[in-house]
């Protein structure tokens, strides 16, 4: 097995055992249209129940929307289709205090 992908295994086997249900909804934003190829070989190793809180959207509209079923807009930088400041703004400010 490439080491890449034995590495996959040992992490996913890792968040199995040891982190069970801790995690409600994983969303991968903007991401390559190849990764979702990716995804589709790698979620054989991810416990069945984990891989189905796995959502990769790619970018633009119907992404966005598509969090915006999970995440209330305002909560959402604009750059995702929300309506609260983008994370570089609020990074900006925090950085200010």
């Amino acid at each position: 097995m490439p080491a890449g992908l034995d590495f996959i295994r040992r992490i996913a086997k890792i968040d199995s055992d040891y982190y069970p249900e801790t995690m409600g909804k994983l969303f991968i934003v903007n991401a390559p249209r190849l990764f979702g190829f990716f995804w589709g070989i790698c979620k054989a190793w991810v416990d069945p129940k984990t891989a189905k809180k796995v959502e990769v959207l790619g970018s633009g509209a119907i992404g966005y929307e598509k969090l915006q079923t999970f995440i209330p807009a305002s909560s959402l930088p604009s750059e995702y289709g929300g309506t609260c400041a983008p994370f570089n703004e609020e990074l900006k400010e925090e950085s200010k205090r």
